[in-house]
């Protein structure tokens, strides 16, 4: 009877292993579904938004950030003034004033909205948050995502570029 016991429970624990290695290849396989899912939307938002990953910006986007036309056979505006009017939010996540993509060159760092699409943003275009005017920390913070005291932060050390640059007068500051 003890031996039926112990052939039933050693029965029971390779049933039991058996179903835990299925779970975990089942769960390994679901993780690389979905991390060639996710490669395959990023391959997909960077066929659309023309951005090119792992390099500063090209001729033609500093060429848009200083006003100048570029070449754009997608129907994209070049200037501000085909773009004031457009459709909000805007459709062109490749431009270099779009909020979507934020690109530093310096330290080559991009980072996205994530879990957002580019039409669930709240606003879009720098521009039109320039032509704004003003803004406090909390409203800054909300359209990038960021905290208060990071916007804060980084206000800071741009006004730290800034005077040591000598852009502007100390009595701008005051």
């Amino acid at each position: 009877m003890a031996k039926v016991k112990a052939e039933r429970a050693a029965e029971r624990k390779a049933e039991a292993r058996d179903k835990a290695a299925q779970l975990i290849a089942d769960a390994e396989a679901e993780q690389v579904r979905l991390i060639k899912e996710a490669k395959a939307q990023a391959a997909e938002i960077k066929k659309h938004a023309g951005v090119r990953y792992g390099r500063p910006p090209g001729r033609n986007d500093v060429s848009r950030r200083n006003g100048a036309p570029s070449a754009r056979s997608d129907g994209a505006p070049t200037s501000r003034a085909q773009c004031r009017d457009g459709v909000r939010p805007c459709p062109w996540v490749g431009c270099a004033y779009h909020l979507y993509f934020t690109v530093a060159v310096k330290s080559d760092r991009r980072s996205v909205h994530f879990g957002k699409e580019p039409w669930e943003i709240p606003e879009t275009c720098v521009l039109d948050l320039g032509e704004r005017g003003g803004m406090t920390l909390d409203e800054v913070g909300n359209v990038l995502g960021l905290t208060r005291e990071r916007v804060r932060q980084i206000q800071e050390k741009a006004l730290d570029v800034i005077r040591a640059r000598k852009l502007i007068s100390e009595e701008a500051f005051l």
